[in-house]
């Protein structure tokens, strides 16, 4: 009797020590941050170090007179343009025509038949029996008048 009773403490411990680890690795998975793998990598802009600030001036007379060495990047005039402050916004996709999907082969769509006129069923008489009168009234139910019990 005790070896039941010890068998059925064991059994109750270890179900309630796999229902904490259960939990716990659980609420461990909601916690970290996700793996490397699902991480999508950042939209990378590349500077534009290259180009002058836009609050730069050039003076007409630096412009002017190329010379061999190259000027400071604040004093000289740009080579290019200067690209404006403000990229323009993507254009986004257009979305995709709608298209119902094809029926998969082997199915049929249920289409309800159309509805029917019904004739109406004929009344029918409950009880009755013979004809234990002499009155020209049939108790049965007679749908041949032409007939007498």
């Amino acid at each position: 009797m005790a070896t039941k009773e010890r068998n059925r403490l064991v059994l109750l411990i270890m179900g309630i020590a796999v229902s904490a680890g259960l939990i716990l690795s659980g609420l461990f998975a909601l916690a970290s941050p996700p793996a490397a793998a699902d991480v999508q990598p950042a939209i990378v802009i590349p500077s534009r170090t290259a180009q002058p600030s836009p609050t730069a001036s050039a003076s007409p007379s630096a412009s002017a007179t190329p010379t061999a060495q190259p000027q400071p990047t604040v004093s000289a005039a740009p080579e290019q343009p200067p690209a404006p402050a403000e990229a323009p916004a993507p254009v986004p996709p257009a979305p995709a025509p709608q298209v119902p999907a094809p029926e998969p082969a082997g199915q049929q769509v249920y289409e309800p038949a159309p509805p029917q006129a019904v004739s109406p069923a004929p009344p029918v008489h409950v009880g009755g029996g013979q004809d234990d009168d002499d009155d020209d009234f049939d108790d049965d139910v007679d749908l041949d008048d032409d007939q007498d019990d």
